[in-house]
This record gives structure tokens, C-alpha cells and sequence, in this order.
């Protein structure tokens, strides 16, 4: 509303230009820059105006070339090539020109490509498509690219019967024509920025009974005049605050916070709270589904919450970002001036669910700079705060074997440990539980990290596989290193994550049997065999039992069945009355959907067969060519394949595939190659077989619309070496 001039303009800019930039005067937030390209999109999608589509990047937050990908991946059905046919790595900007290229060929006719939210320059200048006449590209920003050949259309503030219209909208014309001198200070009093606009309107939409006097009034007292402002520094964005800016435009944002600060008053305690959270993660598209895992003690007021701050305009729910970029930097004003008030981290410190969404659905990959910022609103005083934020980067390093990489993991995770022994010194207050889950947490993915390397070099400090091993034995309730009895509740707040960590001792022992299999003496392959499917087992069924507790009614319909037949399944699993325990004894860790529980134990099970398969190969080297290792793989393969089958049919629309999944069809491929040679038959070419599975791998990444180079590389890499190993056997 008031922008028609303005969508004219752009209209007439964008048939001579195939670039243009939507700015805001010096840089304004607020302005009405998003909004003034969604509805451009909108009108041109309604008329046809590009046939060839229009792509809406958001780039706040986000991995702008990832974006680009997901935008060809799904759009395109594109997934452009890892590597040249020489075998030379393809650069990301390479990657992404190939996408519009493919845009351009497959869509001759009109397209249009919209950058909102560009903070920086750097950000899109790499990944913006090459010159195409029928390509037109928007760039929101508060930045002015002038200099850099990009027509800009700068955005005023809206003229005062605009803004007047755009109450209007809100409050309706009766009350508007009543008080009509009011409304004219009031929109003045926001100077006439949209977004202060809206603010004002929801409120006086929500509590119909304040007049727009008492409103004006309700503001002055807020202690905002002409001498507090000077006093008061806002943050706006990018670093900066209100005491960088010209006295004119400083005016603007502050009146814009005073509303902010008129609507705070008003927002339930579960609101500010659900709206900090926002701001510090600056979450994208699943932010709901993302804040609502974090169960406790939201759990009862989360729906309220979620409600209280739309009715106030304070997030929207409609676009990828819920949250505006200027609200989200005076919501953080608020955690910084009173964070015992809010109690972020407590909220969060024990919701280990939360912290596993966010890394199962990806956003660490893109959000660790966002991560590492928010240490500023940290006091030395916010333990809870250092712990979740020092454990965060590490998990997101965590999947950076590089050297650099994996030394910044391994820092973080002792740095989170460190924290919690500093806590435990001083007072566990109720937390016991989960000061030792993370101290678990951290030390396992350190060691993780650490046995391939042997040992790594930190300030100073030598670190080994078996310091670590070591610290989480001692740890490690003696329950959960079992499998011949069922848990007790006691345990119940660290089974899964006792679960992954046999899953990663399998993984380890794998490695080592794997690494140099032909040069093992038998004490030695028995020893790393055994090991190995041990782990897994119990890193299986510690799964299964934390996925029976924690949701029962899932477990029995879409598992039970499929676990009649499974090896290395309990007797007491089956026979086990678990009514002792309650749900809330396993909130610390679950899974965080019925096909993450089933996808992730199908995992451990493909672990066990490949030990199986690797078995065989060994005993056959040393001329034993037993049967039983050939049957044994075989009813794993397909108790595997059964789990995994169930995980896929349960996978959400919203929900990602865990990266493992593409290990499945070099399982199979190994299993067929394994079973051709007890069989006698002659060994394929590895060329047949590296097609075979890379046919595969094709399959299921055009089926779930999903490319993970890093799994599928390590799934060919592994089966080369298996085929080399089985071609000796041919010589």
C-alpha cells in the first residue's frame, strides 16, 4: 500500500536495465524493500509476465550458492558435476554458472531472480547469472551499488496520506476519520517507515480500547524524548547502532524501537522468550518447527506465545525469514539488557532435541558465523550460554576432516567439557543429568575426531585416542556397556547417546580392520572384528530401546514387526516391561522423528554387514570360503534394507534424508560382488562395478532431490578398495 508509484518505477527500470537494485535512503531498515519486491513477484507471476519462472533467493542467513543449487536441484533436476572429466575439482562459482546456464537454455522466454536481504556485496557477486537479455535480477540491500553499474531505485519513506492509508488498513476508517489529527502524529512519530507502520497498527488493532491519544502518550512515557534518545544506543544491523547515524534518521529507528518497546510490554513472558530464540539463531524457513522441539519449559506456552507474537506483528510466519531484520536486532537489545529476565539458556540448556534439530536439518552447515556472533550477548556469568554455543561450533566443524577443521572441532568440544567441570565445581543445581550428557557429547565426538589422527596437538597439549577413551569409560554408566540386561531409568537421559557412541567405536574399529586388512595377523583382524560388530549391536539396540521409551505407540506400529527376524536384537527387548520409565525420563536425547529412529538404526546394521562382508574376504585370503559368513551378510543386507525401506516411507515433505543413506547401494554392490565369487563366477570389471553404484547413487539423489558429494565419494572410495582386496583373491 502507498508503493504504486514505486512498482511503477521499478517496472519502467527493469524493461531498460537487467539489473537493477532496490535500496533504502542511506541504508534505512525498514523501509519496505522486501515487501515492495513480493509484491512486483506477486503481479508478474499473476500476469505471466516471465514464462520462464522467477527464483526468489533469500539471502539472509543463508548459503547463497547452496540456495542457487537447492533452486536447480529441484526446479531444474539439475545437479551439477563434483569434478571435471579430467578428474580436477569444479569450483562453487563454476557450479552455480552452470545452473543459470541450464536456466537460460531450458527457458528462453522472460525469468526473473530476486536477492533479498544482500548485506554485503561479497555475498552474491560470484553467484550472479551471466548476461542474459531475457534474465532480469533484482538485489533488495541497504547498500548503494551505484559505483558498481547496478541501477538503483531508491526507496523514500511513504508520503504522509500514504502512511495515513496504511493505518487505515489496521484501524479502520471510522476511527481514523474521528482521530484524524493523532493519526497524522502518530504516523509522523514513526516517521512514516512501513514497518513502524505496521507496528503501530497491530496494536491499536489488538487493544481496540486505547485511543490514539493514549497511545502517543504511552510512548512519550516511555522515556524516548529528544534528550533520552541521544543516550540510548539502538542497534540496527550490520554492527551498527543509532548513535552511528545522522540526527534525521536516528530519529526514525528510534521511534520505531519506542513502539517495539510499547508492543514488548505486552508480550508474554513465552513470547520474548520464543522471540529471542528467533533472533539469535536467525533461523530460516523451519524456525517453527525448530523452536517447538524445544519442549521444556515452552512445552505448555509455546502455542500461546507463537500467537501473541503474531498478533503484535512481530514475527510472520508466510515468508522464509519469520522474523524482520530491525526487530530482530531489538529483541537482542532486550536479552542483552536483562538475560536472567529471559533465561534463553535455560530454556535451551536442556533441550538436547532442539540442539539436534538445528544439526539434523542442516542449518549449522550455514549458520556458524551466525553461531560464533552470538557469544557477544554471552556474560562470563552465562555458563549454559558457553557450553551450548561452544558444543554448537563444534558439531558444525565436526564434519571438516581437514586438518584445520578438525582441530577447531576438537577444541570446542574439550572447551565445552571444560566449562562443564568448571560448572560441576561450583554447584550442579538439579542439572547433574545433563553436565555429565554433555561432557559424553563432547568427549566421544573429540575421539571420534582424534583416532584417525592418532593424536592431535592443542595449545600446547597432546591429546590420544586413549586419554579420551578413557575419561568416557569412567563416565559411562556401566548399564549402557551391556546388552544382557534392559536398562533402568536411571540410564534412561543418556541411551541414545550411548547409542552413538558405539556407533562411532564400530565406525572406529571398521576403520582399523578396513585400513590394512590384508597385513593382519588373525589375533589381530579377530580382535577388530569382534569389536566392531559388538559396538554396532549396541549401538542398534540402545537406539531401539530410546526410540520404544520415548515414543512407544511409533515404535510398535512401524518397527516392531520388522524386528521379529533381526540378529543381535535381546531377547528382553521384546518381553520388556518398561512401564517404570516415564517420557519425561528420555527429554534430555531422542530422536527427532520416527524416520530419523528407524534410518539411523538401519546405519548400525549396515555397519555390522560390512564388517560381515570384510569378514569374509579375510577368512577366504587365508583359503577358508565359509558359507555361513555368505548367509550371515545376506539376512543383514536384508534386514537393512527392510529399515531403511520403512525409514524412507515415513520421511516427512519437510524433513531431510540423514547423509548415510547413500552407503546403502555400496553395501548391496558388495554383497553382489561377495556372493559372485563364493558362487565361482568371474569377477566383473571394477568399471561394470563403479557404474553399478554409481547408478544407484543417481537414483536415490534424483529420488529425494538431495546431493551429499562428501557421503557419496566415501561410498565409491570404499568400494574400490573392497574390489581390490576381492581381485587379489582372483590372481
Amino acid at each position: 500500500m502507498g508503493r504504486e508509484e514505486a512498482l511503477r518505477s521499478l517496472e519502467t527500470q527493469l524493461t531498460k536495465e537487467t539489473r537493477l537494485a532496490i535500496t533504502a535512503i542511506k541504508g534505512m531498515g525498514g523501509i519496505g524493500k522486501t515487501e515492495l519486491a513480493l509484491q512486483y513477484a506477486i503481479a508478474a507471476r499473476k500476469s505471466n509476465q516471465y514464462p520462464g519462472g522467477i527464483c526468489w533467493i533469500d539471502v539472509r542467513g543463508k548459503d547463497v550458492a547452496d540456495e542457487i543449487l537447492d533452486f536447480a536441484n529441484i526446479h531444474l533436476e539439475f545437479i551439477p558435476p563434483d569434478k571435471q572429466s579430467s578428474g580436477k575439482e569444479i569450483d562453487l562459482a563454476k557450479k552455480v554458472e552452470a545452473c543459470w546456464n541450464l536456466w537460460s537454455q531450458a527457458f528462453p522466454e522472460e525469468k526473473l531472480v530476486i536477492f533479498d536481504d544482500v548485506a554485503a556485496y561479497d555475498q552474491v557477486k560470484d553467484f550472479l547469472p551471466p548476461y542474459d537479455p531475457k534474465l532480469k535480477v533484482i538485489i533488495t540491500t541497504r547498500l548503494r551499488l551505484e559505483p558498481l553499474n547496478i541501477a538503483s531505485l531508491v526507496l523514500e519513506v511513504l508520503r504522509e496520506e500514504d502512511a495515513l492509508n496504511l493505518l487505515e488498513a489496521y484501524i479502520g476508517r471510522e476511527r481514523l476519520i474521528n482521530e484524524r489529527n493523532e493519526a497524522k502524529k502518530l504516523c509522523e512519530w514513526v516517521g512514516n517507515l512501513p514497518l513502524g507502520l505496521n507496528l503501530v497498527g497491530r496494536y491499536l488493532r489488538e487493544f481496540k480500547e486505547d485511543t490514539l491519544l493514549e497511545l502517543l502518550k504511552q510512548l512519550k512515557k516511555k522515556g524516548l524524548d529528544q534528550a533520552a534518545m541521544h543516550e540510548t544506543a539502538i542497534p540496527i544491523g550490520n554492527g551498527k547502532t543509532t548513535a552511528d547515524l545522522m540526527e534525521g534518521e536516528r530519529r526514525l529507528y528510534e521511534s520505531v524501537y519506542a513502539v517495539f518497546d510499547l508492543n514488548w510490554s505486552q508480550l508474554r513472558q513465552s513470547g520474548k522468550q520464543l522471540g529471542a530464540i528467533l533472533s539469535l539463531f536467525d533461523a530460516p524457513a523451519y524456525t517453527w518447527s525448530l523452536v517447538e522441539k524445544a519442549v521444556k519449559p515452552l512445552d505448555e506456552q509455546r502455542g500461546i506465545a507463537k500467537i501473541n507474537l503474531k498478533d503484535l506483528h512481530l514475527i510472520h510466519e508466510e515468508d522464509s525469514n519469520p522474523i524482520h531484520p530491525l526487530i530482530q536486532e531489538f529483541f537482542l537489545k532486550k536479552l542483552k539488557e536483562d538475560q536472567e529476565f529471559l533465561n534463553i539458556w535455560g530454556v535451551l540448556f536442556d533441550n538436547f532435541v532442539f540442539q539436534q534439530y538445528i544439526y539434523d536439518t542442516g542449518y549449522l552447515d550455514n549458520g556458524l558465523e551466525r553461531i560464533k556472533n552470538i557469544r557477544s550477548v554471552l556474560s562470563e556469568k552465562d555458563v549454559e550460554g558457553h557450553i551450548i554455543l561452544n558444543k554448537m561450533i563444534g558439531h558444525s566443524y565436526y564434519a571438516d576432516r581437514r586438518e584445520e577443521g578438525t582441530r577447531n572441532a576438537v577444541q570446542s568440544f574439550l572447551m565445552t567439557r571444560e566449562y562443564v567441570k568448571s560448572r560441576n565445581s561450583i554447584n550442579f543445581e538439579g542439572k547433574h543429568e545433563a553436565w555429565l550428557w554433555y561432557q559424553l557429547f563432547c568427549l566421544d565426538h573429540a575421539h571420534n575426531l582424534i583416532v584417525e589422527k592418532h593424536k592431535i596437538e592443542i595449545d600446547g597439549k597432546i591429546f590420544t585416542p586413549k586419554d579420551l577413551e578413557a575419561a568416557i569409560d569412567e563416565l559411562l554408566p556401566d548399564e549402557l556397556k551391556q546388552l544382557s540386561n534392559p536398562p533402568s531409568n536411571v540410564v534412561a537421559p543418556y541411551i541414545l547417546r550411548a547409542a552413538h557412541y558405539w556407533g562411532h567405536r564400530g565406525n572406529q574399529y571398521g576403520f582399523l580392520l578396513f585400513k590394512d586388512i590384508q597385513n593382519l595377523n588373525p589375533e589381530k583382524f579377530q580382535e577388530l572384528y569382534s569389536k566392531g560388530i559388538e559396538s554396532y549391536a549396541k549401538a542398534a539396540v540402545f537406539r531401539l530401546v530410546n526410540f520404544r521409551l520415548s515414543q512407544p505407540d511409533e515404535y510398535e506400529n512401524n518397527l516392531k514387526a520388522l524386528l521379529v527376524n533381526a540378529p543381535y536384537v535381546p531377547q528382553w527387548l521384546s518381553e520388556w516391561d518398561s512401564s517404570s520409565f516415564q517420557k519425561h525420563d528420555v527429554t534430555l536425547e531422542k530422536f527427532t522423528s520416527s524416520a530419523q529412529a528407524i534410518g539411523d538404526t538401519a546405519h548400525q546394521y549396515r555397519g555390522i554387514a560390512d564388517i560381515r562382508l570384510w569378514g569374509y574376504l579375510y577368512q577366504a585370503k587365508k583359503g577358508k570360503n565359509d558359507r555361513e559368513f555368505i548367509q550371515e551378510a545376506e539376512r543383514l543386507v536384508e534386514v537393512t534394507g527392510q529399515l531403511w525401506k520403512a525409514a524412507q516411507n515415513l520421511l516427512k515433505p519437510e524433513e531431510r534424508i540423514i547423509k548415510y543413506y547413500l552407503w546403502m547401494a555400496n553395501l548391496e554392490t558388495k554383497f553382489e560382488l561377495v556372493r559372485d565369487q563364493s558362487l565361482g563366477n568371474s569377477l566383473i570389471s571394477w568399471g561394470e562395478a563403479e557404474n553399478r553404484l554409481i547408478a544407484d547413487l543417481d537414483e536415490l539423489e534424483e529420488k529425494y532431490r538431495l546431493s551429499y558429494p562428501w557421503a557419496r565419494q566415501v561410498a565409491i572410495d570404499q568400494l574400490r578398495k573392497f574390489y581390490n582386496f576381492l581381485e587379489s583373491l582372483y590372481a
